[in-house]
């Protein structure tokens, strides 16, 4: 993460980190830009082009095999296709019987080709699919994050944002939704009601005043329904809270 999103003791301080932290480049179009320079997102931007890289060799190589798969199943069709011809056609027992032998033995070499080639073809499928679902988790929890960040949730609560990811889906625009079409930052404020130590401390404070008596019910038929289920982490979060003053 940028140490620009650090607490610094003066304006000055947080104004020389900004500068360090400013590069120049250019866009695609060969204009010159300026950004925040990110080391880990820059890794991250790095290991993403080089899994797809990866992602699309194999897809191309799935797409190879699946064809030889089809031209294989397609032969056995055309096997069977005359199989059926020639008991159709009334011909010599013996002759009949040499030319259902032959092909009866390409068709049990092309089921055993494709047996080869979707036995081949299975883990490039499995490993396409994974690869997918892992590019679905980062986008969904990007938008998390750059939500969260908007609604002035503190950095110490992003790793706990990141963990509503399973509640959404990616739509056909590439925006993260739940089941219920609720939007990202629709489910965000209502967590923020219930988790008001997400946000910074100047918002939390004023949050936790109002917030937490107006969502107490709510807040003690989430804990209960917790307690029945198996997610520790929705126990911790619905669980009663009580300040405790300091004994120093």
């Amino acid at each position: 993460m940028n140490e620009i999103f650090n607490a610094y003791a003066s304006r000055e301080e947080l104004a020389e980190a900004l500068d360090a932290a400013i590069e120049q480049t250019t866009d695609e179009s060969g204009k010159t830009v300026f950004r925040l320079r990110d080391v880990a997102a820059d890794d991250c931007l790095a290991r993403r082009d080089e899994a797809e890289r990866k992602a699309a060799s194999e897809t191309r190589r799935r797409e190879e095999l699946e064809k030889k798969l089809q031209a294989l199943v397609d032969e056995r069709a055309d096997v069977d296709a005359e199989l059926e011809r020639l008991r159709a056609d009334a011909v010599e027992p013996g002759e009949l019987r040499a030319a259902i032998q032959r092909y009866a033995d390409r068709a049990s070499a092309s089921r055993a080709r494709a047996a080869a080639l979707e036995a081949e073809i299975k883990p490039l499928r499995e490993e396409n699919a994974a690869y997918k679902e892992r590019e679905t988790r980062a986008a969904i929890e990007e938008q998390l994050v750059e939500t969260a960040r908007k609604l002035d949730c503190c950095e110490s609560a992003l790793r706990d944002v990141k963990r509503l990811a399973p509640m959404f889906k990616l739509n056909d625009e590439g925006v993260a939704q739940t089941q219920d079409m609720r939007s990202v930052e629709e489910t965000l404020r209502e967590e923020l009601a219930l988790s008001p130590h997400w946000l910074n401390r100047s918002q939390g404070a004023a949050a936790s005043a109002g917030s937490v008596d107006a969502n107490a019910n709510a807040n003690r038929e989430r804990f209960q329904r917790a307690l029945e289920g198996t997610n520790f982490a929705d126990v911790l979060n619905y669980a009663p809270r009580q300040k405790v003053e300091r004994l120093y």
